[in-house]
C-alpha cells in the first residue's frame, strides 16, 4: 500500500490511461523519471474522500487540517535556534538575571516545532476543504448503495497479477470490492455533473473487474460495477450512483487489451511514440517542454511566429 504509486514493475489503469494519451509521456515518467507531476487541488480532494470512505482509520496519518500552511523545512533551523536559546537563558540563570521574555520565546519555538513535527510528510489541507469532504461523504452515505455496502463493509484493496503469456504484470487499487456479493466500486468526486462523463471510467472498472476474476475465481460476468459519484459543490451537494452494464465493460475490455497489445510492443522495441504521431491528447499541464507539444493537435500553446 505504501509503495503502490511508486512502484512500476507492476502495470496500472493510471499507466496504461497515461500511455494512451502520450506514451512519450508515459516514458518520461514511468521509465526516465523525469516528469513530476503537480498535485492538483482536485486530486487530493478525491484522496481526502477516498480514504475518509475507505480507510478512515489511516486520514490523521496522511492529511493535517490547517488553518494555514506550516513550513516544516524550517524545522532544522528553528531546532538550532531553540538550542541557541535555551544556552542563552542558561547564561541568565546563572547570572540570575531576569529571563522572561526569552522564556516566552522559547515556548513560541518549542510550539512551532511540534507542529512541524506533526505536519511531517502529511498533506495538509485547509479546514474549509475537510469539512468540505466531510460534507460529500455525508451526501455519499444516502445513497442507496452505500446503505447496501454498510460502513464497516467499505474496504480498499489492491490487487495484484504476476505477467503471464502476453499479458504484464498488473495491479489495481480497488476502492471497493466485496467477493461475497460480487460487487465492485470505485469512488469519484467531480467538480459537477454538468461536466462528469461515467464513459471516462468504463475502461478502469473492466480492468479491475478482470483483475478480481483471475484473483477469486469469479466470472467476470457475475461481478457488479459500480460508480459512486459527489459533487464538490460547497453549497449543494449532490451525489449519483451508476451501475454498468455488462456489455459496456465488455467493449471496455476489448480497448484494454488493444492498449495492453500496443503497451507491450512498445515495452520489446523500447521506442514511446509522442503523442502527434497517433493523434492522442497530452498532458497540458506537464507537456510543455515536449519538443513535440507545440504541433499536438490537442494543445493549447501555439507556435510562435517570427516577424522579419
Amino acid at each position: 500500500m505504501k509503495n503502490y504509486y511508486q512502484d512500476t514493475k507492476y502495470i496500472s489503469n493510471s499507466h496504461l490511461q497515461a500511455f494512451k494519451r502520450c506514451p512519450f509521456f508515459y516514458a518520461e515518467k514511468y521509465i526516465n523519471g523525469n516528469v513530476q507531476e503537480i498535485e492538483r487541488d482536485y486530486f487530493i480532494y478525491g484522496q481526502i474522500v477516498d480514504t475518509l470512505l475507505t480507510e478512515p482509520e489511516k486520514f490523521n496519518q496522511k492529511f493535517l487540517p490547517v488553518d494555514r500552511r506550516i513550513d516544516i523545512s524550517a524545522l532544522k533551523e528553528t531546532k538550532t535556534d531553540l538550542a541557541e536559546l535555551d544556552k542563552e537563558i542558561s547564561v541568565k540563570q546563572l547570572e540570575k538575571k531576569p529571563h522572561k521574555s526569552l522564556q516566552d520565546k522559547k515556548e513560541k519555538l518549542m510550539e512551532a516545532i511540534k507542529k512541524m513535527e506533526e505536519a511531517g510528510e502529511k498533506e495538509q489541507i485547509t479546514k474549509a476543504l475537510y469539512e468540505n469532504a466531510l460534507e460529500s461523504i455525508n451526501e455519499i452515505s444516502r445513497q442507496e448503495l452505500y446503505k447496501m455496502f454498510r460502513v464497516e463493509d467499505m474496504s480498499q484493496e489492491i490487487i495484484t497479477l504476476e505477467a503471464c503469456g502476453d499479458m504484464p504484470a498488473r495491479k489495481g487499487k480497488l476502492d471497493y470490492i466485496n467477493v461475497k456479493k460480487k460487487i465492485i466500486a470505485d469512488i469519484k468526486t467531480c467538480a459537477s455533473f454538468k461536466m462528469f462523463r461515467p464513459q471516462n471510467y468504463y475502461q478502469q472498472l473492466s480492468y479491475y473487474r478482470e483483475l478480481a476474476s483471475i484473483k477469486y475465481g469469479i466470472s467476470e460476468e457475475d461481478w457488479d460495477c459500480y460508480l459512486l459519484v459527489v459533487s464538490k459543490e460547497a453549497e449543494m451537494k449532490h451525489s449519483q450512483m451508476y451501475h454498468i452494464s455488462k456489455n459496456l465493460l465488455d467493449i471496455a475490455k476489448q480497448e484494454n487489451h488493444e492498449l495492453i497489445e500496443r503497451f507491450m510492443e512498445s515495452q520489446k522495441s523500447g521506442f514511446y511514440t509522442p503523442c502527434t504521431e497517433n493523434n492522442t491528447p497530452a498532458r497540458q499541464e506537464v507537456c510543455f517542454d515536449c519538443p513535440h507539444y507545440s504541433a499536438c493537435p490537442f494543445s493549447q500553446q501555439k507556435e510562435f511566429v517570427y516577424l522579419q
